[in-house]
């Protein structure tokens, strides 16, 4: 968890700027549809990930992925600096590639870790998770418009040490693995993948979280557009507050409830019942982001951020700490490569929110977004309370 710290901070620092890299070397058009290229990539390479950890033992996979990865992002710090397209294209596609097989690896590796308190565990994997991301962003921020070919350097850096911290300290948990079926690579790859998709009840649960995570996502897509050109501009102290600054003041109120509040919410709801909890938080989670989609106003806006954080704060490490108990010991990898492609799509539904809202009212995308959510949290609540598999 230590090593994803510093993967998520490098990650965060380097990967959601590479569109801007793109668009100053080129054009948006060409940022746009090769991003969009990548990530379909990275989606599929993600089931080839699920299904080798499922077969295979996960230490030298993850050392040897890790090493990759650093290297490519040390040529992408090289192409900046020589402003090459071809090498920086070439390199960010094969990282995508490597981190998409890696992802439900290291994953799985978290799962097999755990011998109890995996709530605990979930929640500071969770807290974990939103302060690598926090660093992240104000180190990419910072590196942007400052020798960015050396950010890319420091996270050669910091991945190379990872590996030898796995190399090192990291224990191979003996787990019980999959049988393989067929001798053939292939299809015994389709054959794991259909032994999760007749799943029902994690089938149930993976589409409903992929609903709900749109709402999240649609921070960093139509809600930001939405802002910009919707927020009515205040002035505070002088300094005038319009929709690209409202949108920063959003992921500020988040990142600090979360780095600063995340165990004192959960340590209070400790004592109610596991389903009250998770009714309480979907719902404040569903207003939050329907709202936020929806007012363009500051006090508004800053309610229903801090509803949305918190609805999340208290849901997020329940959904990922019941989702542990239902996946089988040896499918790991396949379950998590599924709940990967999940929010692939989501991320995919999330942008094509903002094609949409050019054509529907901001009630009506908040509507959209209201149903959607809504649905999302019925069907989550409903695998994750069940006794036995739902039809």
């Amino acid at each position: 968890m230590i090593s994803n710290l510093f993967q998520e901070i490098i990650y965060t620092a380097t990967m959601p700027f590479v569109a801007l890299y793109l668009t100053d070397m080129i054009s948006v058009k060409f940022s746009g549809i090769f991003l969009t290229i990548a990530m379909i990539i990275s989606m599929i390479f993600s089931f080839i990930g699920g299904h080798i950890n499922d077969s295979n033992r996960k230490k030298n996979i993850i050392v040897y992925l890790q090493i990759l990865m650093s290297i490519f992002l040390l040529l992408m710090g090289i192409s900046l600096l020589h402003s090459s397209l071809l090498l920086f294209c070439s390199s960010y596609l094969f990282f995508t590639i490597a981190f998409g097989i890696q992802y439900p690896i290291m994953e799985a590796a978290i799962m097999d870790a755990i011998t109890e308190h995996e709530s605990y565990v979930y929640k500071l994997s969770y807290w974990i998770t939103n302060v690598g991301v926090a660093i992240g962003s104000v180190v990419g921020a910072v590196f942007y418009g400052y020798k960015p070919h050396l950010l890319f350097t420091i996270g050669f850096i910091v991945y190379i040490l990872v590996a030898l911290a796995f190399i090192k300290w990291f224990t191979e948990i003996i787990v019980q693995r999959r049988t393989k079926k067929h001798n053939n690579i292939l299809r015994d790859g389709i054959s794991s993948y259909t032994d999760v998709l007749k799943d029902r009840r994690y089938m149930v649960l993976t589409i409903g979280f992929s609903l709900i995570i749109i709402g999240e996502l649609s921070i960093y897509s139509y809600i930001a557009i939405n802002l910009k050109q919707n927020f009515k501009d205040i002035y505070i102290l002088f300094i005038n507050i319009d929709g690209i600054r409202m949108y920063s003041i959003i992921l500020l109120l988040n990142t600090i409830i979360v780095v600063f509040f995340t165990f004192k919410i959960t340590k209070y709801i400790e004592k109610i019942s596991t389903e009250k909890v998770l009714i309480l938080g979907l719902s404040l989670y569903t207003v939050g982001y329907v709202g936020l989609s929806y007012f363009n106003t500051l006090i508004p806006i800053i309610i229903v951020i801090i509803l949305a954080t918190v609805g999340e704060i208290i849901y997020s490490p329940i959904y990922s700490t019941e989702r542990y108990k239902i996946i089988p010991e040896s499918k790991r990898g396949s379950y998590s490569a599924l709940e990967t492609f999940g929010f692939y799509c989501a991320e995919i539904v999330a942008r094509l929110a903002i094609v949409l809202g050019v054509y529907l009212s901001s009630f009506n995308m908040s509507l959209l977004l209201l149903i959607i959510l809504t649905v999302g949290s019925i069907m989550v609540y409903r695998s994750l309370t069940a006794k036995k598999s739902i039809n």
